[in-house]
């Protein structure tokens, strides 16, 4: 009661409450004006808490193990993805909300830092200066303001410091307790957060405990016993269920990124996170003023060597290891603050606190403003100041790339193509079913991990996105073949990513691929033209049920399909067989075909969700299907729109619906219209010439062409018993669910085919 009376009339801890509220309103002003989607990490862990949402959803119902929401995230610790599930459960399936998990950590360490230090030195000032630093230092505040583990694993790892000092030697049962399960959240966030808790268990328990020779405590044994019960129970279950995966993600992820060094024993490899705080982490004034202040630390020899080992271990095991990455230490952050704010207030004049703090304080304040808001693409003349202030020698990324830890307030488009990928599946069947698209773009906001965000706040979970990730060697051609086999869509950059990225040679190949004359599988829809100049171009796949009809074996059924059924049996010559029609309604209905008749048969699908054709499957050929999809001799309707498609649009030689129509394709140059009594046909693009067929009672045909000269034809419906039409681009409107329409001729014409059963 005595610590809480002092903590709530401390003028520092009302401080501390401030410091707290200001970081919360700026992040979140920041996140408003930030529009950029979360990038590749930030993404990535966004996109598993959206998938572990939809699971617990089953999970509650009894139909999914809890095991399958452990094995979710099978490389990283799954606690932070769990939470950010529940965000998204309880406010809304949008990333904005989870996203704020970062913030919400960011205070608990700012609280945590202050306790330990307020706990360790009964100083609330040294405290206050200390959590003031540090909240202040770059990398804290960029961090705070992503989906990433490196600020919860902060959180988690100061208020294991607090309880474990706080624990008397691990003989107080609720402070060890709570150093236990802090250690235990630690290790769920994490796997290398031990690493950071190994110097302060050695100087707050073993050293102790030799000091004291006090080596059975029951209270501590008991305590201790429970501790590890908890860590066994709490984190244990998900390093058991995964290790396999641990350990072969492990192997890949830890070897050299680009910019690391390439040697481990090496000076390159020893300087190298010395570089990278100066650089981006703390700035230069920091790294200088840390230095410095290890010589008043010195005066104490116990702290010195407390507060050196806790940099030195971590420092050097992160360098042992090939990746290297400023997040590892980014646990060391708060060490630094603690350090700085200890040499200022332990100078020997007040002037020289008031100014050297004041000045270091102003410093970090200017980097807090400028880093976080700053608008520019590149700084010149007077302006690279700000990059020399912040990271000195190592200030050229700050002038090439100033921007990169302020907001973005540019459209990156990710989502509106996500949305037109999932609409052509929708409209042409294939989202029945999972169908893969392939992402070769790895750019900082458009990635396969933005993408994949995308697709799950959106719940497209039957679109699954691929990328050859841990492919670092180029695809043979028979390899390359049949990677894309499986693929219905591509998005392809112009630029797939920086050099240095583990799998830029086999990303470069897939840019090659699609540009070039070996693309025979692919068409282009679309481009994309990207705030940076990129341009991302969407592919889909040719198939001969969709844009062209190909060449049938000659011993066949023919089927084409849409609104209407086409049914073509001049290849089978007199071979009988039978057709099954399923209704919505549960109703059969069985037509059968015997050896006479004619060639041609046309039946309605309106209320029929599923057709059976009474042959081997090799005997029936889609030539066309729209809103269908074949399995084996059955065909099956893929989505309700098939049951009425009234507008289509022959585009790139394939047939798409109208609402498909990519934005900014301009007027189609030949327009059809269904009318009461008429299908009218008018040549919009007089600079080319269309040729228009059709067919009346006994098969007797007429034509015309339009041009210049002849812009429009009207074709009564009397006795019309099929249209044909050839353009490279038309629009085809307002034909009712009695008629069928059909990309031929491959694709450079449609023909129109009203529902006659007797032909």
């Amino acid at each position: 009661m005595t610590n809480i009376r002092k903590l709530l009339f401390s003028k520092y801890a009302w401080l501390v409450l401030l410091l707290c509220v200001f970081h919360v309103t700026i992040n979140i002003v920041w996140h408003r004006l930030n529009t950029a989607p979360p990038t590749w990490d930030s993404a990535g862990h966004l996109t598993l808490s959206f998938i572990l949402k939809d699971r617990f959803t089953y999970l509650f119902k009894g139909e999914l193990s809890p095991v399958v929401i452990l094995q979710t995230s099978s490389y990283y610790p799954p606690l932070i993805h769990i939470l950010g599930s529940g965000v998204i459960a309880i406010f809304g399936r949008h990333y904005e909300y989870p996203i704020l998990l970062g913030t919400a950590f960011f205070i608990m360490a700012i609280i945590y830092l202050f306790k330990l230090v307020n706990h360790y030195f009964k100083d609330d000032k040294l405290a206050f200066f200390t959590v003031l630093i540090f909240s202040f230092f770059p990398q804290i505040w960029e961090q705070s303001r992503h989906f990433h583990l490196d600020i919860p694993l902060l959180a988690f790892l100061l208020a294991s410091f607090y309880h474990l000092t706080n624990s008397d030697v691990l003989k107080k049962p609720g402070h060890t307790l709570a150093f236990f399960l802090y250690f235990s959240l630690a290790q769920l966030t994490k796997w290398y957060g031990f690493v950071y808790l190994v110097v302060p268990f050695v100087f707050e328990v073993v050293i102790r405990l030799v000091r004291t020779k006090d080596y059975f405590n029951v209270q501590r044994i008991v305590n201790i016993a429970f501790g590890v019960l908890m860590v066994v129970v709490v984190a244990f279950p998900w390093y058991v269920i995964n290790y396999k995966t641990i350990l072969e993600t492990t192997r890949i992820s830890s070897t050299a990124d680009a910019g690391d060094p390439a040697l481990v024993l090496s000076y390159e490899s020893f300087i190298h996170y010395l570089k990278i705080m100066t650089s981006h982490q703390i700035g230069i004034l920091s790294v200088l003023l840390f230095l410095l202040s290890l010589k008043y630390i010195k005066r104490d020899k116990d702290l010195f060597l407390y507060v050196w080992y806790l940099f030195l271990l971590p420092y050097i095991t992160f360098t042992l290891i090939q990746n290297k990455d400023l997040r590892y230490i980014l646990p060391l952050v708060p060490l630094f603050a603690f350090c700085i704010a200890y040499m200022f207030l332990h100078l020997s004049k007040k002037l020289y606190v008031f100014l050297g703090l004041g000045f270091f304080l102003l410093y970090l304040v200017v980097l807090y403003v400028f880093l976080g808001f700053n608008q520019f693409q590149k700084l010149e003349g007077n302006y690279k100041i700000f990059g020399t202030l912040f990271a000195g020698p190592y200030r050229d990324a700050w002038i090439t790339s100033p921007w990169d830890y302020s907001y973005n307030p540019t459209n990156w488009r990710g989502e509106e193509i996500i949305k037109r990928i999932q609409s052509l599946a929708d409209d042409e069947g294939l989202s029945y079913d999972h169908y893969k698209v392939l992402e070769v773009s790895d750019n900082r906001f458009y990635s396969i991990a933005s993408f994949d965000l995308y697709k799950v706040q959106n719940s497209f979970h039957n679109l699954d996105l691929v990328v050859p990730y841990f492919r670092f060697d180029p695809f043979t051609t028979e390899e390359l073949s049949d990677y894309l086999v499986p693929i219905q869509f591509a998005v392809v950059p112009s630029y797939p990513g920086p050099p240095g990225l583990r799998n830029i040679a086999v990303l470069n190949q897939l840019v090659s691929y699609f540009n070039s004359d070996q693309n025979k599988d692919f068409i282009k829809l679309e481009d994309f033209s990207m705030p940076d100049g990129n341009v991302l171009s969407l592919y889909q796949r040719r198939t001969s049920d969709i844009s062209v009809e190909g060449e049938p074996p000659s011993d066949s059924l023919i089927l084409k399909i849409n609104n209407i059924l086409v049914i073509d049996r001049e290849g089978l010559g007199g071979d009988s067989f039978d057709v099954e029609l399923y209704s919505d309604a549960g109703e059969v209905e069985k037509i059968h075909f015997g050896p006479e008749g004619s060639a041609q048969k046309r039946i309605a699908l309106s209320g029929i969700k599923e057709i059976k054709i009474l042959l081997p499957p090799d005997k029936i050929f889609v030539a066309y299907s729209y809103g269908w999809r074949k399995q084996g001799s059955s065909i099956y309707r893929t989505f309700d729109r098939a049951k009425n498609i009234s507008s289509f649009a022959l585009l790139n030689s394939k047939l798409i619906s109208v609402a498909s129509v990519p934005s900014g394709v301009p007027n189609f140059p030949l327009n059809i219209a269904y009318k009461d009594t008429t299908i009218d046909i008018e040549l919009k693009d007089t600079s080319q010439s269309s040729y228009v067929a059709w067919a009346s009672e006994g098969w007797v045909w007429s034509g015309v062409e339009l041009n210049n000269l002849k812009t429009k034809i009207s074709i009564p419906m009397e006795g019309l018993i099929q249209l044909e039409t050839t353009s490279p681009g038309q629009k085809i409107e307002g034909f009712p669910e009695n008629w069928g329409i059909f990309p031929c001729y491959s694709g450079k014409a449609v023909c129109m085919v009203p529902l006659i059963e007797d032909l």
